[in-house]
C-alpha cells in the first residue's frame, strides 16, 4: 500500500504506465518518462513545481519521507530504477562509499600512471613539479605536456600523483 497516494498518482500520470520491468536486473522498474541524461540517466518528472528524481519520489511514496540531507541510493546500481525494494537512504559518505564499492568512484590507484587514460609518466610528473617550483604557470606546463591546467593543479595540490601513488 502506498504511503503517499498523491505521489503515486503523479507517477502514474507522468510515466508510470511506461515503466519497463527489467527481470535480469532483479527486477528493476525502469522509469519510462523523462530522464536526467546528463546526470546518469535518473528518471525525472516535475513535482511540486520543480524537476525531481523519480527514485526519490518512489521511495517517498512507498517507503518513507526522504530528509533533504540524505540521498536515495540504488542497491541495483541502475539509475532509472524506481523499484522501492532496490532503494535505500544514505549520507554523502554512504553515497561515496557505495560508488567506490561498485566501481564508479575514483580509485586512488587511477590517480597515477596506472589510470587507463594516463598521459603522464612519473618522470613527467617530476618535471612538472620542477617547473612549478620555478614559478611556471599551470596553463603553460599543461600545454607542454598535453594536459589541462586542472590536471597540473591536481598534481600541485596532491590530489593525484602523490608519492604513495607513484609506482616506479
Amino acid at each position: 500500500m502506498a504511503r503517499k497516494p498523491e505521489i503515486v498518482e503523479r507517477l502514474r500520470h507522468f510515466g508510470w504506465t511506461e515503466v519497463v520491468r527489467v527481470p535480469r536486473l532483479g527486477p528493476c522498474w525502469e522509469w519510462g518518462g523523462g530522464r536526467f541524461e546528463a546526470r546518469g540517466g535518473y528518471g525525472q518528472m516535475r513535482h511540486e513545481g520543480r524537476p525531481q528524481k523519480v527514485h526519490r519520489l518512489s521511495y517517498a511514496a512507498f517507503v518513507d519521507d526522504v530528509p533533504d540531507n540524505l540521498h536515495v541510493l540504488h542497491a541495483c546500481d541502475n539509475p532509472p530504477c524506481m523499484n522501492p525494494a532496490h532503494l535505500f537512504l544514505g549520507t554523502d559518505a554512504d553515497n561515496a562509499a557505495d560508488k567506490v564499492a561498485k566501481g564508479r568512484g575514483v580509485n586512488p590507484v587511477y590517480a597515477s600512471q596506472d589510470a587507463p587514460a594516463a598521459k603522464l609518466t612519473p618522470e613527467d610528473v617530476d618535471e612538472v613539479r620542477h617547473l612549478l617550483s620555478q614559478g611556471e604557470s599551470l596553463a603553460s606546463i599543461g600545454r607542454q605536456f598535453g594536459v589541462t591546467k586542472q590536471a597540473i593543479w591536481r598534481i600541485k595540490g596532491g590530489q593525484t600523483w602523490t608519492p604513495a601513488k607513484m609506482t616506479l
